[in-house]
């Protein structure tokens, strides 16, 4: 866990994608926002089977991203994502 700590969200997804035994991230109060919930939605990291964004600020935006990942153990609490989004 990293709370409360810079993410450099590109270098991490290019870590991740050579790292197919992590399979669970936490990524609480990171301040990654919607364009880093973005690359790590679009970042082809099928290995993930948990993600933790909770407090990430990255609003319905970014939240959009992740509703095609369907096998994805996901906690979005506290970024602000409207009823709508989440529903979807």
């Amino acid at each position: 866990m990293i709370n409360g700590t810079q993410v450099n969200v590109e270098e991490l997804v290019n870590f991740l994608r050579n790292r197919t035994d992590i399979t669970g991230l936490n990524l609480c109060m990171v301040e990654i926002g919607a364009e880093g919930a973005e690359a790590l939605a679009n970042g082809n990291l099928s290995n993930l089977t948990s993600l933790n964004l909770t407090w990430n600020n990255i609003g319905d935006e970014g939240a959009r991203e992740f509703v095609k990942l369907k096998d994805l153990g996901l906690d979005l609490s506290g970024n602000n994502i409207s009823e709508l989004v989440i529903s979807v």
